[in-house]
């Protein structure tokens, strides 16, 4: 049977083949990748590279780019703390710039005109967030010389010119654009901004509120490749106060000794905490990198940077000398540096470890005085998911501290480190790393180096400031859990006791059971669940005395006053035993016995003879003893960690207590103060001890005490 066409009909169909193949087609797919991408599906970028084979339209790449640059929320770095910012690596900044380029060489249609633009403002968006100076003015240059890119051209020529604090000559751009008719949110920010920097803050007020007054459907979330400024009205509201003064913070941001342009500078009141989200900005470092803050109120503050994420993939951040930053009617000049990582040789990533010791190499970093290693561990160790931390490990040879670029480690040393309790579901539980230790069997660990200088200053790492953990070298322990250890993992307690128990009893010296048994009754599985007199007694047995120090100190470590009374026989002999391993854990578990004494002289003595760190109690306890010199002198030195305490308002107020001595009454309300600061558990019951020394003290100096503890502890949080 013959099917004859008519040539209407055949033309009919060749068109509708010809429409499928060369709109619905390629549409089917953009739609598709725009589905994957709002689904966070790797598999976006699949799509949106067969849409462009098949229409290499500016829609298509325009959303391709939007997909790999999400948004330009700054990474947030400051001496106490960062985070936040997008996933955002130079791969993806990369590719997102190709296809903008490209965008920028086609020849829009009446329908694409808007796209256009929004590529041309992102490509813009994107050098800002680069920290690419010379590729801005490129982008200005091209666009000051096409009619529909001009008015943004110069809009971001305003805002470099005022990056650079050229003032002027980006007012002159503003009011030439307004005077032209030309409406535009930017001007309200370029203004108000302009206006801070000189101190002008009613004036800023004025133009933030003219921001805020307009129809927030015209409103982008970013501009200048930053969100600050769509909440920035509310920061100036809550923030006057602290940006009514005359001092300035300056200082320059580097990465390697070249300048790293439009870097946020951030300011918070040193409170303990860090915020988020860019508003609180006070200055932005100019195309040499250098930077000047609005003018700022006397006080004590942390300062930070805010950066975009995809910068931090391959460098790590130096920390200065300055912690907070403390302002009183002068200036203060601070360098931030950023250095290159360098290369672990040894392990690779997922190397298998066959027998008890392993070997760390790495490269040499030239002006490094040693250098440390870490091991990340997982609060959960099975799925390597959960909380993690890091902290040194010493090698066979009990060294912390290497100066070679190579290490050796043995893993069973670490088997018998502790941590502490852990919020699951409704309930405080031992977390299962403080029975298991650090290199499990059949678990993975990554493996990190830092480099330091004399001054015990990290220079740089092996890993940067941005980066997965399954990217570095790592480490797997060959061989499986015990039916033990996988109880322990799972945080199933009451059986692993019992399973560890019936396993004493036909191998009363069995290591496994006796660790993981002292262990879970020393520090309790639960709180309120602990025994500490099966504790000591298992411990008795053991006959490997670095063992022995291990148990004990994981014991001790976590022991209240009444149980130190308690069991102080046992307590003070394991102090004995822990001396000849470490140090500074033994004088630690020192200060607590006789501090669950009330011999506060020992106390302190013990706590002056800790090598490497000085806790708070120090201070507190020189200040209960009335040595404010020595009081002072710890807060300076240099195995205090940086504090709020350090500023010069708590050291003024300690030292006034002996030039200007206080009633007797209020000196013993600050001292029972001190005290529970010093024993600990103040914090559930902060308002009370707090309400009453502020009630019954006049004196200034106690005050003044009272309320920067009271800030360095987060109580107003």
């Amino acid at each position: 049977m013959k099917i004859r066409l008519k040539v209407k009909t055949l033309l009919l169909l060749l068109l509708v083949f010809a429409v499928a193949y060369l709109w619905v087609i390629p549409q089917g797919t953009l739609a598709i990748a725009r589905y994957l991408d709002k689904k966070d599906s790797p598999r976006a970028d699949l799509f949106f590279e067969r849409h462009i084979k098949m229409d290499d339209s500016i829609e298509g790449r325009l959303d391709y780019a939007k997909s790999l640059v999400k948004s330009f929320q700054k990474f947030t770095i400051y001496q106490q703390g960062w985070g936040g910012g997008e996933e955002t690596s130079q791969e993806d900044i990369a590719k997102a710039e190709e296809l903008l380029k490209g965008i920028l060489k086609k020849d829009p249609s009446r329908n694409e005109e808007k796209l256009y633009i929004d590529a041309y403002l992102m490509l813009m968006d994107i050098s800002i967030a680069k920290g690419d100076v010379e590729g801005l003015k490129e982008h200005i240059d091209f666009g000051e010389n096409k009619s529909n890119l001009r008015n943004d051209a110069l809009i971001y020529k305003a805002y470099l010119y005022f990056v650079n604090r050229e003032f002027k000559e980006a007012e002159n751009i503003v009011f030439q654009l307004e005077d032209e008719g030309l409406d535009d949110p930017r001007f309200e920010i370029l203004l108000a901004e302009i206006h801070l920097a000189n101190g002008n803050i009613q004036e800023a007020k004025v133009q933030y509120d003219l921001l805020q007054n307009r129809d927030w459907r015209l409103v982008e979330h970013s501009y200048f490749a930053s969100g600050a400024y769509s909440s920035r009205n509310f920061w100036l509201q809550e923030s006057e106060n602290l940006i009514s003064g005359n001092n300035k913070i300056k200082g320059r941001v580097t990465y390697e000794g070249e300048p790293m342009a439009f870097v946020e500078i951030y300011i918070l009141n040193a409170d303990g905490g860090i915020r988020i989200g860019g508003e609180s900005y006070v200055a932005i470092t100019d195309e040499n990198g250098y930077f000047q803050t609005m003018g700022l109120a006397d006080g004590l503050y942390d300062v930070g940077l805010g950066l975009d994420s995809s910068l931090l993939t391959d460098k790590v951040f130096q920390k200065s000398e300055t912690a907070y930053v403390d302002l009183t009617q002068n200036d203060e000049y601070i360098e931030y540096t950023f250095r290159d990582t360098f290369e672990v040789y040894s392990p690779q990533p997922g190397e298998i470890v066959e027998d008890d010791e392993f070997t760390v190499s790495w490269e040499e970093v030239a002006d490094a005085a040693y250098y440390t290693v870490e091991p990340v561990i997982f609060s959960n160790p099975l799925e390597k998911t959960g909380g993690s931390f890091r902290s040194p490990i010493e090698d066979i040879n009990g060294k912390g501290r290497f100066v070679e670029t190579t290490a050796q480690f043995r893993i069973s040393d670490y088997r018998n480190q502790t941590g502490g309790m852990t919020f699951e579901g409704e309930e405080w539980i031992l977390g299962s790393s403080a029975v298991l230790g650090k290199f499990l069997p059949g678990m993975e660990y990554p493996i990190i180096v830092n480099a330091y200088d004399s001054e015990n200053l990290l220079i740089t790492s092996s890993f940067p400031m941005r980066m997965y953990y399954d990217e570095i070298p790592s480490i797997v322990i060959e061989g499986e859990l015990s039916e033990g250890q996988k109880l322990v993992a799972k945080m199933m307690y009451t059986e692993a006791i019992l399973h560890y128990e019936n396993i004493l009893k036909d191998d009363p010296d069995n290591v496994e059971a006796i660790s993981s048994l002292v262990k879970i009754y020393g520090i309790g599985w639960k709180k309120g669940e602990k025994n500490l007199g099966r504790a000591f007694e298992l411990i008795e047995v053991i006959s490997d005395e670095r063992l022995k120090a291990d148990l004990l100190n994981s014991i001790l470590s976590q022991m209240d006053t009444e149980e130190i009374l308690e069991f102080e026989k046992q307590v003070s002999d394991g102090i004995d035993v822990l001396s000849q391993y470490d140090n500074d854990n033994s004088h630690y578990n020192e200060y607590k016995l006789y501090l669950a004494k009330e011999d506060y002289i020992e106390a302190r003595n013990a706590l002056e003879n800790l090598e490497n760190f000085l806790p708070d109690s120090l201070i507190f306890l020189h200040i209960y003893l009335e040595d404010y010199d020595l009081a002072v002198e710890r807060l300076l030195d240099e195995r205090f960690y940086p504090s709020r305490l350090q500023g010069d308002t708590f050291k003024s107020a300690i030292l006034g207590l002996g030039k200007n001595p206080p009633p007797e009454e209020e000196m013993e309300a600050l001292r029972e103060f001190l005290l529970e600061m010093i024993k600990g558990g103040a914090n559930e019951r902060k308002e009370k001890i707090y309400n009453k020394l502020v009630k019954s003290a006049e004196n200034e100096d106690i005050l003044t005490i009272v309320d920067e503890i009271y800030n360095v502890r987060n109580w107003n949080y």
